[in-house]
């Protein structure tokens, strides 16, 4: 594990000279990629990442998505150096490395987009308007029952097991909150054409209306990226199916030979 210079938390797993790095999706941490940790393969290094202001990460200094987006890249160029890498965002995640693979520019190998939003849907929107939206918010998962709810709503988007908003019972509302507003505030899609990277979009055989649309959304800004549907999934992916992603994920990647990273503690 290690915290740079920009308050960035990183969480290590594995130690092969390919690096991964992954941003969790809204109200997780680093240690979202737990699921996925059996699964990496010898040549990889993955690099879970605290967004700022969740886990281990200290706060943003600005509360701007670009800015944000720049602070992660500095942070990986501070544990790599100049070596290119391939991400991972989920959800929330893949809108954060929207403007980490800005930041990166051609150090940037695959971009995975997990359960992508192109845009915020109405069901998420509601929490932004004027004074009864923090009513609505705090209604929905701030108190046991209003979870319980909420996550009833979901079911067709679950397994029957997964509770989707564990990770509310724990912490501030506010910083997921502060990230919803930074997600009302995305770019239009098209604006995100010449991104660089190979782009591969990840959705669960059961996930949202509004994921399917954003991933024909992006398929349209992106014409040559991949898409894979991980069957019996729902939104989380990385919770419900995390050996088959990871299956369908490292086995399109041929192993590349980058020098190798200094040493750090290994996740556990």
């Amino acid at each position: 594990m290690s915290k740079s210079s920009e308050g960035v938390h990183i969480v290590d797993y594995g130690s092969g000279p390919e690096i991964w790095v992954g941003l969790h999706g809204w109200n997780g941490t680093a240690r979202t990629f737990d699921t996925i940790a059996p699964y990496i393969p010898e040549n990889v290094t993955f690099l879970s990442v605290d967004l700022p202001g969740y886990g281990r990460s200290e706060a943003p200094p600005v509360w701007d998505i670009s800015e944000i987006g720049a602070q992660i890249d500095r942070a990986i160029v501070e544990r790599i150096g100049e070596q290119s890498y391939s991400m991972i965002g989920s959800c929330g995640g893949a809108i954060v490395g929207l403007y980490v693979a800005r930041a990166a520019g051609e150090r940037l190998d695959d971009f995975v987009c997990l359960e992508p939003f192109a845009f915020l849907p109405w069901y998420l929107r509601i929490f932004m308007w004027p004074v009864l939206g923090w009513l609505f918010y705090w209604s929905s998962f701030g108190t046991p029952i209003g979870r319980a709810i909420t996550n009833q709503a979901m079911t067709k988007h679950r397994n029957d097991e997964t509770d989707m908003l564990a990770s509310f019972g724990q912490g501030s509302l506010m910083i997921p909150y502060r990230y919803l507003q930074l997600f009302n505030t995305i770019e239009a899609s098209y604006l995100f054409k010449e991104l660089p990277g190979h782009k591969i979009l990840v959705s669960g055989e059961h996930t949202f209306g509004a994921i399917r649309e954003s991933v024909k959304e992006w398929n349209e800004v992106w014409p040559t990226a991949d898409h894979i549907e991980i069957p019996g999934a729902g939104h989380l992916v990385l919770l419900e199916a995390p050996e088959l992603f990871a299956e369908k994920l490292f086995e399109r990647r041929a192993a590349k030979t980058p020098r190798l990273l200094p040493s750090h503690e290994q996740a556990s």
